[in-house]
C-alpha cells in the first residue's frame, strides 16, 4: 500500500508517481485522497490504470479532479483496466463522468460517488449505465450527499430492478421524500 493522502502532491508529482508505478506488479492499494489534483493529474492516473495490472484499490476522495480528468479515468476503466475493484471518488465534482466506466467495466465491486454533485441528472446517467451493463460486478455503491430528489430515487429504482449484484447502496444526505422512497 502506498498512502500519500492529504499531502501537497500536485500534477507534476502525480505524473512522476504514475510513470514509476506503471510496471509495478506488487502494489495493491494507492491512496491519493486529499491532494490538490487537476485534469492533468486525472489523465496521468488514467494512463496508470491502463498499464498497471496490480492496483485493486484507488482512493481519490477530495482530490479536486475536474470533469476532463474524471472522464479520462472513466474511459480507462471502461476500456482497458481489468484489475481495479475499489474506487473512491467522494468529494470530487463531476461524478456523473463515471457513467461510462459503469456501463462497461466488469471488475469494480465498490464505487464511492458520495458528494460528487450528481443531482438527479447524474443519477439518470449512472442508472442507465448500470441497466446497460448486465455483467457488472458492483456490489457496493455510495451516492450519498448528491442532492438526489424523487426523480433521482426513481432512477435508482430503475437500475435496482435489473441489477442483481448490489448488496449495499448508500443514499444518505439526499433530498429523497416518501414519494421517492416509494419508488425504491
Amino acid at each position: 500500500m502506498v498512502d500519500l493522502g492529504s499531502n501537497c502532491i500536485t500534477e507534476k508529482g502525480i505524473s512522476y508517481l504514475c510513470e514509476a508505478l506503471k510496471r509495478n506488479t506488487r502494489l495493491k492499494t494507492l491512496d491519493l485522497s486529499g491532494n490538490d489534483l487537476n485534469d492533468a493529474a486525472g489523465f496521468a492516473i488514467a494512463n496508470l490504470l491502463k498499464h498497471n495490472k496490480s492496483i485493486t484499490t484507488l482512493n481519490l476522495n477530495d482530490s479536486q479532479i475536474g470533469s476532463v480528468g474524471m472522464l479520462d479515468i472513466s474511459e480507462s476503466l471502461a476500456s482497458s483496466n481489468t484489475t481495479l475493484t475499489t474506487l473512491s471518488l467522494g468529494g470530487n465534482l463531476h461524478g456523473s463522468q463515471m457513467a461510462q466506466a459503469l456501463a462497461n467495466n466488469r471488475t469494480l465491486t465498490f464505487i464511492n460517488l458520495s458528494n460528487t454533485n450528481l443531482l438527479d441528472s447524474g443519477a439518470t446517467l449512472i442508472s442507465q449505465a448500470l441497466q446497460f451493463n448486465t455483467k457488472v460486478a458492483l456490489n457496493m455503491m455510495s451516492l450519498s450527499g448528491n442532492r438526489l430528489g424523487n426523480n433521482g430515487a426513481k432512477e435508482v429504482a430503475n437500475f435496482l430492478l435489473v441489477n442483481k449484484s448490489l448488496s449495499y447502496l448508500g443514499l444518505r444526505q439526499n433530498d429523497i421524500s416518501a414519494f421517492g422512497l416509494e419508488k425504491i
